[in-house]
Protein backbone atom coordinates (compact mmCIF):
# COMPACT_ATOMS: atom_id res chain seq x y z
CA UNK A 1 0.00 0.00 0.00
CA UNK A 2 1.26 3.49 -0.86
CA UNK A 3 1.41 6.30 1.78
CA UNK A 4 -1.96 8.87 0.98
CA UNK A 5 -0.66 12.21 -0.06
CA UNK A 6 0.03 15.93 0.42
CA UNK A 7 -1.49 18.87 -1.82
CA UNK A 8 -0.46 22.10 -1.98
CA UNK A 9 -2.51 24.27 -4.38
CA UNK A 10 -0.39 27.06 -6.06
CA UNK A 11 -0.89 30.97 -7.29
CA UNK A 12 -0.12 32.11 -10.42
CA UNK A 13 3.38 33.22 -11.20
CA UNK A 14 3.92 36.97 -11.30
CA UNK A 15 6.52 37.30 -14.23
CA UNK A 16 7.78 35.54 -17.22
CA UNK A 17 11.57 34.14 -16.39
CA UNK A 18 10.78 33.79 -12.97
CA UNK A 19 8.27 31.44 -11.40
CA UNK A 20 6.63 32.66 -8.00
CA UNK A 21 4.13 30.86 -5.86
CA UNK A 22 2.50 30.95 -2.66
CA UNK A 23 1.80 27.30 -1.92
CA UNK A 24 -0.52 26.38 0.72
CA UNK A 25 -1.25 23.20 2.34
CA UNK A 26 -4.55 21.96 1.36
CA UNK A 27 -4.54 18.23 3.24
CA UNK A 28 -3.30 15.44 4.03
CA UNK A 29 -3.61 11.66 5.21
CA UNK A 30 -1.75 9.77 7.38
CA UNK A 31 0.52 12.86 8.32
CA UNK A 32 -0.19 14.48 11.42
CA UNK A 33 -1.49 18.13 11.41
CA UNK A 34 1.51 20.80 12.29
CA UNK A 35 4.09 18.07 11.73
CA UNK A 36 7.35 19.55 11.26
CA UNK A 37 8.68 18.60 8.04
CA UNK A 38 5.06 19.61 6.14
CA UNK A 39 4.94 22.94 6.71
CA UNK A 40 1.41 25.11 5.89
CA UNK A 41 2.50 27.42 3.86
CA UNK A 42 6.03 28.40 2.30
CA UNK A 43 6.88 29.92 -0.96
CA UNK A 44 8.46 29.13 -4.27
CA UNK A 45 11.43 31.31 -6.47
CA UNK A 46 12.21 30.09 -9.29
CA UNK A 47 14.17 31.36 -11.81
CA UNK A 48 13.97 29.61 -15.45
CA UNK A 49 17.44 29.60 -16.08
CA UNK A 50 18.61 28.76 -12.52
CA UNK A 51 15.95 27.32 -10.19
CA UNK A 52 16.13 28.19 -6.47
CA UNK A 53 15.50 25.17 -4.10
CA UNK A 54 12.82 24.80 -1.73
CA UNK A 55 13.91 23.77 1.64
CA UNK A 56 11.71 22.18 4.41
CA UNK A 57 13.24 21.81 7.98
CA UNK A 58 12.42 17.93 8.57
CA UNK A 59 14.25 17.90 12.03
CA UNK A 60 15.97 20.58 14.45
CA UNK A 61 19.43 19.67 13.30
CA UNK A 62 19.10 19.03 9.86
CA UNK A 63 17.19 19.93 6.58
CA UNK A 64 15.36 18.31 4.18
CA UNK A 65 15.23 19.30 0.42
CA UNK A 66 11.77 18.97 -1.40
CA UNK A 67 12.79 19.94 -4.69
CA UNK A 68 9.15 21.24 -5.47
CA UNK A 69 10.93 24.36 -7.56
CA UNK A 70 12.48 21.47 -9.90
CA UNK A 71 9.26 19.83 -10.58
CA UNK A 72 7.30 22.80 -11.27
CA UNK A 73 10.09 24.01 -13.78
CA UNK A 74 10.62 20.91 -15.46
CA UNK A 75 6.62 19.93 -14.94
CA UNK A 76 8.42 16.00 -14.47
CA UNK A 77 7.15 14.21 -11.57
CA UNK A 78 10.63 13.64 -9.43
CA UNK A 79 11.24 10.64 -7.43
CA UNK A 80 13.04 11.21 -4.10
CA UNK A 81 14.23 9.33 -1.16
CA UNK A 82 13.10 10.26 1.96
CA UNK A 83 15.31 9.94 5.24
CA UNK A 84 13.79 8.75 8.07
CA UNK A 85 13.87 12.09 10.08
CA UNK A 86 11.21 13.60 7.74
CA UNK A 87 8.67 10.59 7.90
CA UNK A 88 9.06 10.27 11.77
CA UNK A 89 6.14 10.51 13.48
CA UNK A 90 3.71 9.86 10.15
CA UNK A 91 0.94 7.12 10.49
CA UNK A 92 1.68 4.07 10.04
CA UNK A 93 -1.11 2.87 7.18
CA UNK A 94 -1.65 -0.34 5.21
CA UNK A 95 1.67 -2.48 5.60
CA UNK A 96 2.56 -0.46 8.86
CA UNK A 97 5.67 0.93 7.28
CA UNK A 98 6.70 4.18 7.19
CA UNK A 99 7.52 5.63 3.27
CA UNK A 100 11.36 5.37 1.99
CA UNK A 101 10.39 7.46 -1.17
CA UNK A 102 7.58 10.18 -2.46
CA UNK A 103 6.93 11.48 -5.70
CA UNK A 104 6.23 14.97 -6.14
CA UNK A 105 4.11 16.04 -9.25
CA UNK A 106 3.55 18.87 -10.58
CA UNK A 107 -0.04 19.76 -11.96
CA UNK A 108 -0.77 22.46 -14.24
CA UNK A 109 -2.64 22.50 -17.52
CA UNK A 110 -1.95 21.90 -20.91
CA UNK A 111 -3.60 25.05 -22.33
CA UNK A 112 -1.57 27.49 -19.65
CA UNK A 113 1.72 26.95 -17.98
CA UNK A 114 0.92 28.11 -14.60
CA UNK A 115 1.46 25.26 -12.07
CA UNK A 116 -1.96 24.33 -10.74
CA UNK A 117 -1.01 22.68 -7.50
CA UNK A 118 1.96 20.12 -6.37
CA UNK A 119 0.97 16.58 -4.92
CA UNK A 120 3.48 14.62 -3.08
CA UNK A 121 2.87 11.31 -2.37
CA UNK A 122 4.94 8.63 -0.79
CA UNK A 123 5.22 5.54 -2.78
CA UNK A 124 4.64 1.87 -2.13
CA UNK A 125 7.15 0.26 0.38
CA UNK A 126 6.42 -3.09 -0.84
CA UNK A 127 6.41 -2.37 -5.12
CA UNK A 128 9.38 -1.11 -7.04
CA UNK A 129 8.86 1.92 -8.95
CA UNK A 130 9.07 0.18 -12.27
CA UNK A 131 7.37 1.42 -15.83
CA UNK A 132 3.87 0.53 -14.88
CA UNK A 133 3.81 1.86 -11.51
CA UNK A 134 4.97 5.59 -13.29
CA UNK A 135 2.55 5.16 -15.33
CA UNK A 136 -0.24 4.91 -12.99
CA UNK A 137 1.65 7.44 -11.14
CA UNK A 138 1.14 9.62 -14.35
CA UNK A 139 -2.52 8.66 -15.55
CA UNK A 140 -3.22 9.66 -11.31
CA UNK A 141 -1.40 13.30 -12.43
CA UNK A 142 -3.63 13.27 -15.52
CA UNK A 143 -6.83 12.70 -14.26
CA UNK A 144 -5.90 15.42 -11.27
CA UNK A 145 -4.83 18.13 -13.77
CA UNK A 146 -8.25 18.01 -16.14
CA UNK A 147 -10.69 17.82 -12.69
CA UNK A 148 -8.78 20.87 -11.59
CA UNK A 149 -8.45 22.56 -14.73
CA UNK A 150 -12.13 22.09 -15.63
CA UNK A 151 -12.95 23.49 -11.77
CA UNK A 152 -10.95 26.22 -12.33
CA UNK A 153 -12.81 26.98 -15.53
CA UNK A 154 -15.79 26.99 -13.99
CA UNK A 155 -14.83 29.13 -10.92
CA UNK A 156 -13.83 31.65 -13.72
CA UNK A 157 -17.64 31.41 -15.40
CA UNK A 158 -19.05 31.80 -12.85
CA UNK A 159 -17.32 35.15 -12.15
CA UNK A 160 -17.57 36.29 -14.92
CA UNK A 161 -21.60 35.72 -14.77
CA UNK A 162 -21.66 37.61 -11.64
CA UNK A 163 -20.08 41.14 -13.26
CA UNK A 164 -23.26 40.59 -15.85
CA UNK A 165 -25.45 43.75 -15.03
CA UNK A 166 -28.84 42.39 -13.73
CA UNK A 167 -30.73 44.20 -16.27
CA UNK A 168 -29.20 42.86 -19.18
CA UNK A 169 -31.53 40.38 -21.15
CA UNK A 170 -31.63 36.60 -20.27
CA UNK A 171 -30.79 35.77 -23.80
CA UNK A 172 -27.78 37.86 -23.60
CA UNK A 173 -26.80 36.06 -20.75
CA UNK A 174 -27.05 32.76 -22.45
CA UNK A 175 -24.75 33.84 -25.17
CA UNK A 176 -22.31 34.92 -22.91
CA UNK A 177 -21.86 31.47 -21.09
CA UNK A 178 -21.08 29.87 -25.22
Amino acid sequence: MSTPPIQFRGVSPSDSHKVQLHLALEGTIGVPEGHVSIPTQFYVTADLLSPDSVHIPSSLSEKFHWPVAEAILSKEILIVDLPPAVVQGFHLRGWQDLPRAAAIIPLSSDADSSPLGVLIMGLNTRRTYDQEYSRWVDVTRSTLCAMLTATKAREEEAQRLEQVPPDLPRSTVTLLRL
